[in-house]
């Protein structure tokens, strides 16, 4: 009767054991379950504070004003610098270039005129 009386206890505590170990597991669920939600809503709370800063009108300083004119500022600058040498190329150089040659020209005529005034004058003396 006693052997009985050992095994209903061992069975009893058995059964109490795994009671709470049911017990834990549903509470760790249940605490799962609910770490869960918060997480899903502390996301969403943070994707609607993100929208709402996206929804807002930002204050529009100089400095943010110049940044986003300033691509194209650059590019009339660039523009501005290609037709600059584009008229120095074909307008001032060749310019330059006629003035000298007619410069060297002026002085090969005036170099043949004396010559042949010297060469004339020789000749009459």
């Amino acid at each position: 009767m006693q052997s009985d009386l050992a095994i209903s206890n061992n069975m009893n505590e058995e059964l109490t054991v795994q009671n709470n170990q049911i017990d834990d597991n549903s509470a760790q669920n249940h605490s799962t379950a609910s770490n869960t939600e918060s997480l899903v809503a502390s996301t969403l709370n943070a994707f609607d504070t993100r929208l709402k800063q996206l929804e807002e009108p930002e204050e529009k300083t100089l400095i943010s004003k110049i940044q986003k004119n300033a691509s194209f500022a650059a590019l009339i600058i660039g523009i501005l610098l290609s037709l600059i040498s584009l008229f120095d190329i074909f307008w001032n150089k060749p310019q330059e270039a006629l003035f000298r040659d007619t410069e060297e020209f002026n002085k090969s005529v005036n170099a043949v005129a004396n010559l042949r005034q010297n060469i004339s004058g020789a000749v009459s003396i």
